[in-house]
């Protein structure tokens, strides 16, 4: 099996070390010195490791505020210098900004977390579920004949519906296409376009999907319900505005964790069959 490596990342990188350790690979880990729940016999001392590899596993998101994603490292990470120390084909990483996508695949066999549809699909899965369980908590009530609406009409919003439906939520999509909102009310949802809001009268709480400013800052300064921003983090002064950037990672790195771990054995199986 391939030799890899891991470098920086949060919870789901120790957890996606672990997994391909149990599957058989050869594994070292850099970038990860201070997560506790990582064995010491995968940690790696120094970038010998980067060179010795055959694949190079780097984090999802590779940056998070213009910087490499470690935040486990004891030392901050250059990540030209991880790049120029690999002297393998395959490299993984997710939300990879544009221009070195295009400047790494002209070097390495690369994949992208989130240019997979499968693994976008298990995200939004998790995603969802944390968001409804986020909704239960600031409720703290019933879910039962709650209003609820939900802005936009894609794979999020498809799992917060086959959550929500159980609960007998009442559900109001609210979406651009006209298609789109056919399709929510063939799943039991109310369903209006997004501009025909002017409001939330008569809602419990309201889910944005939408990764896009939808609402105008006085109105969400104004909320009196739970607003769960799952797409556009916004600065707004009000406690009923709750945002929730990367749920999988947050509340469910070994889910994720072990995804990741799938996907990236099914790759490295794909190359070597090839």
């Amino acid at each position: 099996m391939s030799k890899l490596c891991v470098v920086g990342g949060d919870l789901r990188q120790a957890y996606l070390a672990m997994e391909l350790k149990k599957i058989g690979y050869d594994i070292g880990a850099l970038g990860l010195e201070n997560c506790n729940l990582l064995p010491e016999n995968l940690k790696s001392k120094d970038k010998q490791s980067i060179a010795a590899a055959d694949g190079l596993l780097l984090p999802m998101p590779l940056f998070k505020n213009e910087a490499f994603y470690a935040p486990f490292s004891k030392n901050s990470i250059d990540l030209n210098e991880v790049i120029t120390s690999f002297n393998g084909k395959m490299l993984f990483a997710g939300k990879i900004p544009i221009a070195l996508n295009r400047e790494w695949k002209k070097r390495f066999l690369l994949f992208d977390y989130l240019e997979e549809e499968t693994l976008t699909c298990q995200n939004a899965y998790l995603t969802a579920e944390g968001a409804v369980g986020e909704l239960l908590s600031l409720l703290g009530t019933s879910l039962r004949n709650r209003h609820v609406l939900i802005t936009g009409f894609g794979r999020i919003t498809k799992f917060l519906i086959h959550f929500l439906n159980p609960f007998q939520v009442n559900i109001v999509v609210a979406a651009r296409k006209a298609a789109d909102i056919e399709n929510a009310r063939l799943l039991g949802c109310e369903a209006v376009f997004l501009s025909d809001l002017k409001g939330f009268n008569g809602l419990d709480a309201v889910i944005n999907t939408v990764p896009i400013k939808l609402f105008p800052t006085l109105l969400l300064e104004s909320l009196t319900i739970p607003y769960l921003e799952l797409a556009h983090f916004e600065s707004i002064r009000n406690a009923n505005y709750h945002t929730y950037p990367g749920i999988p990672g947050k509340k469910y790195p070994l889910d994720a964790g072990k995804i990741l771990a799938r996907y990236v054995h099914t790759k490295l199986t794909e190359v070597e069959n090839e």
